[in-house]
């Protein structure tokens, strides 16, 4: 029922407008309507479009009711063909959405005014000039069918949000004033300089109109542009006829017709510009988001090699490249402010029997014991213990003076003995234990950290030798 109220209101207001001195009176909008009602709808309208068609044909027309249905029948051929086509030439229902469904739309649209006009000529002959007919129906659906397609229904918050931000904009109230100014002015005789040419100044402000608003705003314009063209008493001048005349009516309509074909396909054309460009402009943002992802994770595993570089696997504790480097940072630092560095060497009493006997799991789980309890065992913040290779540990003591090696290597052998890991096939105690070497030294210019790491090693070796379980130290630094 609203299609038929909608086509009866509009195909009135069309018919009497049509008898006016307007520019280019007789416009149909209903052609526009049906196109619309057919795309944004389907065929769920066509029942209503064929009763208005057929009633606004029995008022108009004075013929009887089956030459009136007939007559509606053949006004719907426009928004069949449409439905017809639409799907075989259009890649959306929108016709503004690409260059390819806009021509598609059109080309289908034109068809169907054809089959249309050609069928209302064979019950109608002595009707309008079919070439003016289809003019006044193609300038319809130019004028009404992408506005109607590009408004946002109630259920489209987001597309009715961005109109009523169009609506707000002073230029576009700007445009609508000048369009309406240019038409008084011109079709009004008010100009005569420009009389001859009454669509001068209306083609320039169609395309600022499609280059700058969304298409419901562009296409409002198109079709205010319309409507005033085909309601505004056009005066004329002396070398232009009368708009009565049948001559300037076709030519104008098709200047007309030319003007809104060329405002909306560059319409068109500038909103698949913008799309491109928001396309282009997105997949540039992911692929910013891409690379700034790939590098954080390159950094974080970047930072992580090199953690695992400097950490031994099995205890978790610093290995020996780390422990070189910070050796020779020390070194360095030491010989500066000639302070005292302290240098321990650890190795696990009979450990390979341990491993024999024991099998290389429980090998690898006392030696990672034997590393969290050395740890824990240093106090100082800047102490460092490290596994120097295979059952080897190193120690390193930066300031400490040659009297605190002896505790500190204490320290550290009776927290190994204390963790009471059986050891069959050891010394007498029956437990894991370690053997460790300690030295010190104030470095000077000519000398070099593999002294003090020589002098740690041979010591190492002095307590094996001795027996195991003990520690070696130097009382004084070299």
């Amino acid at each position: 029922m609203a299609a038929f109220g909608a086509y009866g209101v509009l195909a009135g207001l069309s018919l009497h407008l049509a008898q006016g001195d307007a520019l280019i009176p007789g416009i149909w909008f209903p052609s526009g309507l049906m196109v619309a009602l057919a795309l944004r709808s389907g065929p769920i309208v066509l029942p209503g479009l064929w009763l208005g068609a057929s009633l606004v044909a029995f008022l108009s027309s004075g013929g009887g009711l089956w030459h009136a249905i007939a007559v509606g029948l053949a006004t719907c051929l426009e928004p069949v063909v449409v439905l017809l086509l639409v799907p075989r030439l259009m890649r959306s229902r929108d016709p503004l959405d690409s260059l390819h469904d806009f021509v598609g739309l059109y080309g289908a649209s034109a068809l169907g005014v054809l089959l249309s006009i050609g069928a209302i000529r064979l019950l109608h002959p002595a009707g309008l000039d079919a070439s003016l007919a289809f003019l006044l129906h193609f300038a319809g659906i130019l004028a009404l069918t992408p506005f109607l397609a590009a408004l946002p229904g109630p259920g489209d918050p987001a597309g009715l949000q961005r109109l009523r931000h169009e609506l707000r904009r002073p230029d576009w109230w700007g445009l609508l004033l000048a369009i309406t100014l240019s038409t008084v002015l011109i079709n009004g005789g008010f100009l005569p300089a420009l009389s001859l040419t009454p669509l001068a100044l209306l083609f320039p402000l169609l395309l600022v109109a499609g280059f700058r608003f969304l298409p419901v705003a562009a296409t409002g314009l198109n079709l205010l542009a319309a409507m005033l063209q085909t309601w505004f008493v056009f005066v004329g001048s002396d070398l232009l006829p009368a708009s009565s005349d049948l001559v300037l009516r076709s030519v104008m309509a098709r200047l007309f017709c030319g003007v809104l074909f060329l405002a909306l396909m560059i319409l068109v054309t500038n909103l698949q510009q913008r799309r491109m460009r928001a396309r282009l402009e997105e997949q540039a943002r992911e692929l910013e988001e891409m690379v700034a992802s790939r590098t954080q994770e390159l950094t974080a595993a970047n930072v992580r090699l090199e953690q695992l570089s400097h950490q031994d696997s099995l205890t978790g504790i610093p290995n020996r490249r780390s422990f070189q480097r910070r050796f020779d940072t020390e070194w360095q630092r030491a010989l500066r402010h000639q302070m005292p560095l302290s240098i321990g060497m650890l190795d696990v009493d009979y450990f390979k029997a341990y491993n024999d006997h024991y099998g290389h799991p429980a090998g690898d789980h006392c030696l990672e014991q034997i590393a969290a309890v050395l740890e824990a065992s240093l106090g100082r913040s800047g102490d460092l213990v490290a596994r120097y290779g295979g059952e080897e540990f190193v120690v390193l003591l930066p300031g400490l003076p040659a009297e605190g090696l002896g505790p500190i290597g204490e320290k550290l052998r009776s927290s190994v003995s204390a963790l009471g890991l059986p050891h069959a096939q050891g010394g007498p105690e029956g437990i894991v234990t370690v053997s460790l070497g300690l030295a010190t030294a104030v470095p000077q210019e000519g000398s070099t950290p593999k002294e003090l790491l020589a002098v740690a090693d041979a010591l190492l070796y002095q307590a094996k030798k001795e027996g195991r379980n003990r520690l070696c130290w130097m009382p004084r630094p070299l």
